[in-house]
């Protein structure tokens, strides 16, 4: 690696870790926000914003490490097309993770009940749904991955990005689960170099949890409650299938376009 290379901003883990020390003053710039807009005389408005103090400090810091990087924005936020067939196994395995995910958080809710974190309702859960996922994904498997697959081996990026992604939460109770999120999401970036499937993945998972969320509290039993570690089972299987369907056809090139950097082993 040349001199040029070794300044470039890829990110690297430092940089990455100071990347996202910028989100405590971009979050508390939008509190600011917050406040100057809760002084006019706009009352809808104000009602979601709170809902979007994260996804926008998150869209702040991935625009500031996007043109440190001095790469084009469709290489550090590739949205690659997929072949629909491989889109529709990649829902097996997305749904066999969410009921995984979401056995181990009521198991986890049983040891750690302040786990828990509130879930937004009416206006405030779709833009939750929809901007929250998108906003994550382009930091943790647009800019930081791909800086990562950039500087380490396959497996040490997606891993380092995916406890990256865990430690981020800031909740004992939401580590397990976002570990294995951010497993699942940055190996299909690796493997397609497309951010596609970890966004509508990540925009399944939250509405899925949101729908449980308010199942329960309207009163509705769900059978899962009744033979949680039955449904646990049958999500790893789901997991597996779909994962190993999209190996084989990854193997075969029949998932689309493949990433620049996805070659880094």
């Amino acid at each position: 690696m040349n001199g040029s290379e070794a300044n470039r901003f890829h990110p690297n883990f430092t940089q990455s870790l100071a990347l996202l020390l910028l989100l405590v003053p971009a979050y508390l710039a939008m509190r600011l926000l917050e406040a100057f807009v809760g002084l006019l005389p706009l009352h809808g408005i104000r009602a979601v914003l709170p809902e979007f103090r994260l996804p926008l400090a998150l869209v702040v810091v991935f625009w500031l490490g996007a043109k440190w990087t001095n790469r084009p924005l469709r290489l550090v936020a590739p949205f690659r097309a997929v072949r629909p067939a491989a889109t529709a196994w990649f829902v097996v395995a997305q749904v066999g993770a969410s009921l995984l995910v979401s056995q181990i958080n009521a198991r986890i809710a049983e040891v750690l009940p302040s786990s828990l974190t509130p879930t937004p309702d009416g206006l405030g859960a779709i833009f939750t749904m929809l901007s929250v996922p998108t906003a994550e994904e382009l930091l943790f498997r647009g800019l930081i991955l791909g800086g990562y697959l950039g500087c380490y081996g396959r497996w040490r990026a997606i891993w380092a990005s995916a406890l990256l992604f865990a430690a981020f939460h800031l909740n004992l109770g939401q580590l397990a689960p976002a570990l294995l999120a951010g497993l699942l999401y940055g190996w299909v970036v690796a493997l397609t170099g497309s951010l596609w499937w970890p966004v509508l993945g990540h925009i399944l998972h939250n509405t899925w949890v949101w729908l449980r969320a308010y199942g329960h509290l309207a009163g509705h039993q769900r059978d899962m409650d009744a033979a949680p570690w039955a449904w646990a089972l049958g999500g790893l299987v789901l997991l597996a299938i779909g994962a190993l369907q999209l190996r084989r056809m990854a193997a075969s090139g029949r998932l689309g376009s493949a990433s620049d950097c996805s070659g880094a082993t």
